[in-house]
């Protein structure tokens, strides 16, 4: 329950006023001293007892009226100024004059990586570039913005001292608010190549071989096709090479093929020539281009084969394989397959499964604007041994899900329904289109060689189908699958 009491400014007002709550053994929760008016906070008490207490109060020297009220000045206040920090998307937080941490919204814990405000501890250890405790030492009247390092990213670091009111019209400062904003400024250009391979999980043997060649590659102006399953990054590697690339600080372009027709496909590559800083364009699942499009984007690169333009491409399928079976231009296939970086399936990189899932949690949790999440034991063993159809883009599903249907701090094995996701990746990334002939060859070629690096010997790979070593060897010769068309793991 709450009371406004309107009075005069009379010494010792208040103190009758709470004289009175003491005889009726009411426990005051909060009490707001304004001019002229006189605020209370205590439990809800019997109706019988209100009746009293009202016209006591109203009979102390000065008060002219007594009313409840939902709520009182400060303590509203404070609660909008709480909700608009919790739905504030950018990280913000309150330090005291030393430098530590009193109060953060979740947009700035989730960017430190913390849990709590008491986690947060000293925020000038967490922030590079700016000395924050000599600015707070000198005691500032005026705004500072600069740009410092969190988190390996560059923002803009937005302080405004907190001067608060004392006796005699005077102040007493008490440390500052501070603003990040993510800074459109470049990252240090000695630091942006180790920065970006920061973000790479390369704990696999053949992620560290694949960011490699990547890096030896990305000096080159050739083009350049990601090849790999669905869901294995290929666009994020295509943006890696491009950005690890001689100028980064140029922009980059992604074009998707899938039901490209001629002349949207046309419309999107002459809107290219007005981009100013453009460095290169990424040809999304250019497999699936049309046959029609293929020629007009074979006319294209030929036409700009000396523009300065970085051209990559990602895909499912072996391209060689499409031109062989007529599904792919011949000269687009020699055109663009100057260079291929095959990506690896995430089967394949399972010593890189607890670092992903750990970036992903993070991911997760500053996109719903959750507290930080982590998972039980059982919870993490579920996931390290499930195989990953989807590959990362299924497992960050999988996340996502989790998180947004249980909300709390630790994830347990129940929280994941990996049965449901399952039956979204339990079919081969395969082109259907055609005869029904057609497509079963297609079906077959994608299954043997998903199959074939795992099972080298026909032997082998007929005992794994249940097929005759006869048919399986007719089989790999006619779809062209051998140690030299297909890696084989070791």
């Amino acid at each position: 329950m709450r009371l406004k009491i309107c009075c005069e400014n009379r010494l010792g007002i208040t103190q009758d006023i709470l004289e009175i709550l003491v005889r009726h053994q009411i426990d005051l929760q909060g009490i707001e001293v304004h001019a002229e008016q006189i605020y209370l906070h205590f439990p809800s008490i019997e109706f019988a007892e209100f009746q009293h207490l009202m016209p006591e109060i109203r009979l102390v020297d000065g008060v002219s009226d007594v009313k409840t009220v939902s709520s009182m000045p400060f303590e509203r206040q404070h609660y909008e100024l709480m909700l608009s920090l919790k739905s504030d998307l950018e990280p913000a937080l309150s330090i005291d004059e030393k430098g530590k941490a009193i109060r953060a919204n979740q947009a700035a814990l989730n960017l430190f990586n913390v849990k709590s405000e008491t986690d947060l501890g000293q925020v000038s250890a967490r922030i590079k570039g700016i000395n924050i405790q000599r600015w707070l030492d000198q005691q500032s009247q005026e705004k500072r913005l600069q740009v410092g390092e969190i988190e390996q990213q560059t923002y803009q670091i937005e302080f405004y001292p907190l001067w608060l009111p004392a006796e005699q019209n005077t102040q007493v400062y008490s440390g500052a608010f501070i603003r990040c904003k993510l800074s459109k400024a470049p990252y240090p250009q000695a630091n942006q190549q180790a920065f970006i391979l920061n973000q790479v999980v390369q704990h696999a043997s053949v992620s560290r071989k694949m960011v490699r060649d990547l890096k030896k590659l990305s000096r080159t102006n050739l083009a350049v096709v990601f090849e790999g399953e669905a869901g294995t990054g290929k666009h994020f590697f295509a943006t890696l090479c491009h950005y690890l690339g001689g100028d980064s600080s140029k922009t980059y372009q992604s074009i998707e093929c899938i039901g490209l027709k001629p002349d949207r496909l046309n419309t999107q590559l002459s809107a290219l020539a007005d981009e100013d800083r453009l460095g290169s364009v990424i040809f999304r699942h250019v497999d699936m281009l049309e046959i029609d499009a293929q020629k007009i984007l074979l006319a294209y690169l030929k036409q700009n084969t000396h523009s300065g333009l970085r051209f990559m491409f990602t895909s499912q399928q072996n391209l060689e394989y499409l031109q062989q079976e007529g599904a792919f231009n011949e000269n687009l296939s020699q055109t663009i397959t100057q260079l291929v970086i095959l990506v690896p399936a995430l089967r394949d990189r399972k010593e890189d499964l607890p670092n992903l899932i750990e970036i992903l949690l993070k991911k997760a949790a500053n996109r719903f604007e959750k507290a930080a999440v982590s998972l039980s034991n059982n919870a993490l063993s579920l996931l390290l041994a499930h195989p990953w159809l989807g590959n990362v883009t299924q497992l960050e599903k999988a996340i996502n899900q989790a998180i947004l249907t249980h909300n709390k701090d630790l994830l347990e094995a129940d929280d994941f329904n990996l049965a449901k996701t399952d039956k979204q990746y339990y079919s081969l990334q395969a082109d259907l289109s055609g005869s029904l002939d057609d497509a079963v060859k297609r079906f077959e070629n994608a299954l043997l060689r998903q199959l074939y690096p795992h099972y080298p010997s026909t032997r082998q790979l007929a005992q794994k189908l249940g097929l005759s070593h006869t048919a399986i060897a007719n089989k790999l010769r006619e779809y062209g699958i051998n140690k030299h068309t297909v890696k084989v793991i070791k």
